[in-house]
């Protein structure tokens, strides 16, 4: 689950925890444990390219990542309003995505769901930031 709030300072953050699906399940413990050795991971990968994790929060028994909002559109609904991207502005996202990946690979993770959905434009730029990290893993 993904909720827009504001931090103490008054700026946009993301919270994101496990869904009431998984929360209801008898093994629920496994997969909030999963996700904080996750959440732990993903907070070591600084880059500009990647949705940075503020901090781990705990409220009661559920873990939650609060998280960078980026503000700006996801790279599907950017070519659905405004068509098909030139050579040089997909060259450029493609390159932003890949340094990404290798700093998540490096770290010995695999995002596993890369698509334009998972893919922010930023605002008034041409900065393109991999989000949506809930379903990485380690390598097999």
């Amino acid at each position: 689950m993904t909720y827009r709030a504001k931090d103490n300072n008054g700026h946009y953050v993301v919270i994101k925890t496990l869904n009431d699906n998984l929360q209801c399940r008898p093994d629920f413990a496994k997969f909030q444990q999963d996700f904080l050795n996750e959440a732990i991971k993903l907070a070591k990968c600084t880059h500009p390219h990647i949705v940075q994790i503020h901090e781990l929060i705990q409220e009661r028994e559920l873990w939650c990542m609060v998280m960078e909002y980026i503000d700006g559109e996801d790279l599907y609904n950017l070519v659905e309003n405004q068509g098909v991207l030139s050579e040089a502005k997909a060259l450029n996202y493609i390159q932003q995505i890949g340094e990404a990946l290798t700093i998540v690979h490096n770290n010995g993770l695999l995002h596993r769901d890369i698509k334009p959905h998972n893919i922010m434009v930023r605002s008034g730029n041409l900065e393109a930031v991999l989000i949506d990290f809930w379903i990485t893993s380690e390598p097999k």
